[in-house]
């Protein structure tokens, strides 16, 4: 498996590259986590792909509050 590497920002991807990403940060993390042997090192990566996986869940919901905010604007702009 391909190591997972986070971009220094994920503000910059789209939705489709933004769910990718936590589709391999949540792989990669089952993948190290379901070794029989978990070093130091192991730990580390663990800790930063939960940071990872934390970081892109925290970018998508505030990417859902605000288009819904926009929606609720339109609508609003639109009742006028």
């Amino acid at each position: 498996m391909e190591e997972f590497s986070l971009p220094e920002d994920i503000t910059a991807l789209n939705d489709d590259e933004l769910d990718a990403l936590l589709d391999g940060a949540v792989k990669a993390f089952d993948a190290k986590a379901g070794s029989s042997t978990v070093t130091t090192d192991d730990l580390a990566k663990l800790r930063e792909l939960a940071t990872a996986v934390d970081s892109i869940r925290t970018e998508k919901a505030e990417r859902i509050a605000a288009a819904e905010q926009a929606a609720a604007e339109i609508e609003q702009l639109a009742a006028q």
